[in-house]
């Protein structure tokens, strides 16, 4: 009988011990599925890192904690995406306290800058946007008239304007930026104006520019890149301040199949 005891004891103890690993297998599935469901949030981080990230280099920001009030930069953009905020220290995904994850825009831009201690800047910079600032940033794309958000073309200029005090007792008053996007039409029309002008040489000063203007220099380069963005000649004429026969002119040099008074674009 003491044996049978011990038996049904023991069996009393398997199946609570059963149950127990039932309950604890149920228990174990779920953390193991939000396990799973945690380590896909990095592995679709990964697919966004660049070669340069990867290899411990990457995009340096323009800003950062030592900017300036008036810090400005500005440029070409070559690259712009949205990302989840992370935790500076641990690296952690940030959400709201919702539980919506906060996100920043991370825009990269083509600039005049360059680092004298790295032979290997090329001038690119990232700007980073994030809280209010995003709403600032979707302002300064409608009032250009390109929607809610900026592309791969467009030419912004970011400002460190100022500081505001924390609404949070203990925390760091909040940097306000203010943005300027230019569309990339109106930025390649502006570069075009921005090259100067070759002079011509003296022998053709002595000519009229309609007969003889300067079919290979910069400012036939000007006409060509003006007329390659769909403007007609008549407000490439204006824009040079030079009469529509000198834009024909270079035009027709460029295609003499078309010469005609006045060329199509």
């Amino acid at each position: 009988m003491y044996g049978q005891q011990s038996f049904n004891n023991g069996g009393n103890g398997f199946n609570s011990f059963g149950a127990s690993q039932q309950f604890g297998g149920g228990f174990n599935q779920q953390p193991q599925q939000q396990w799973g469901q945690q380590q896909q949030q990095p592995q679709q981080a990964v697919q966004n890192i660049s070669l340069a990230e990867a290899m411990g280099g990457g995009i340096p920001s323009f800003f950062d904690k030592n900017s300036q009030i008036g810090a400005t930069v500005e440029g070409e953009i070559v690259n712009v995406e949205a990302r989840q905020r992370t935790d500076y220290a641990t690296h952690a995904p940030m959400f709201w306290d919702d539980g919506r994850p906060q996100v920043q825009i991370i825009v990269t831009l083509q600039t005049n800058e360059r680092d004298p201690q790295s032979q290997f800047d090329d001038g690119r910079r990232t700007v980073y946007v994030k809280g209010h600032g995003i709403q600032a940033l979707r302002t300064a794309c409608r009032m250009a008239g390109i929607g809610d958000y900026p592309r791969v073309g467009d030419h912004l200029k970011a400002t460190f304007a100022r500081t505001e005090p924390s609404k949070t007792r203990g925390f760091n008053d909040s940097k306000v930026y203010e943005y300027t996007i230019t569309p990339k039409q109106q930025a390649d029309v502006a570069a075009a104006m921005s090259q100067p002008t070759q002079q011509a040489q003296p022998v053709q000063q002595q000519m009229p520019a309609v007969q003889q203007p300067d079919l290979n220099g910069q400012f036939a380069q000007k006409v060509l890149q003006l007329k390659a963005i769909g403007k007609p000649p008549q407000e490439i004429a204006q824009l040079l301040n030079v009469p529509i026969e000198t834009v024909t002119a270079v035009t027709d040099a460029q295609n003499p199949a078309m010469h005609t008074a006045d060329p199509e674009f």
